[in-house]
């Protein structure tokens, strides 16, 4: 179960990593709703219950958001705090520790930077919120994952970096 679990994460890596490079909002979520379902897989089979929950959460999130962005409908207010709501009753729920913190954190944080219009506050959440990924999956073992963020966060600078050289253009 370890090498599927580390396979997993692999492949929610490169999805993750492809999420970064897109342009319009819908397309970063559907390639991450696709990298959450892996990664939320590979923390059920090591057994990391709470980032397992926090990536369930994120799938269902993600998902809605994709489908409003999609057909270019905001998202209400209520749809963020009742994610945020959900988030914080479901680390209760499978608190074992502090370190059972850290996922609900890190969806805490992408939900608020996903639910801005602007694709640009999602492209800036991944220049710190890999630090703490990596921080979870150094306690959970999730290996693989460790090397994902680190790739999201050069993925995110490099997305950044893009988007600011081709706004600073079409000046």
């Amino acid at each position: 179960m370890f090498a599927v679990a580390q396979l997993c994460g692999f492949l929610g890596v490169i999805f993750w990593g492809l999420s970064v490079q897109q342009k319009s909002q819908s397309k970063i979520l559907f390639i991450q709703l696709l990298a959450n379902i892996l990664y939320g897989i590979q923390y059920l089979l090591l057994s990391a219950y709470s980032g397992a929950a926090m990536y369930a959460i994120a799938c269902v999130r993600t998902f809605l958001f994709y489908e409003k962005r999609k057909n270019n409908k905001d998202i209400p207010i209520y749809w963020l705090f009742i994610f945020l709501f959900i988030t914080i009753i479901s680390s209760i729920l499978t608190y074992n520790g502090l370190v059972s913190l850290i996922p609900s954190a890190i969806v805490i944080l992408y939900t608020i930077f996903m639910y801005m219009k602007d694709p640009i506050w999602i492209k800036r959440s991944f220049l710190f919120v890999p630090v703490i990924e990596i921080t979870y999956n150094l306690i959970v073992h999730a290996y693989v994952a460790i090397l994902g963020a680190i790739f999201e966060l050069i993925s995110g600078i490099i997305a950044i970096v893009k988007c600011h050289h081709l706004s600073t253009k079409a000046k």
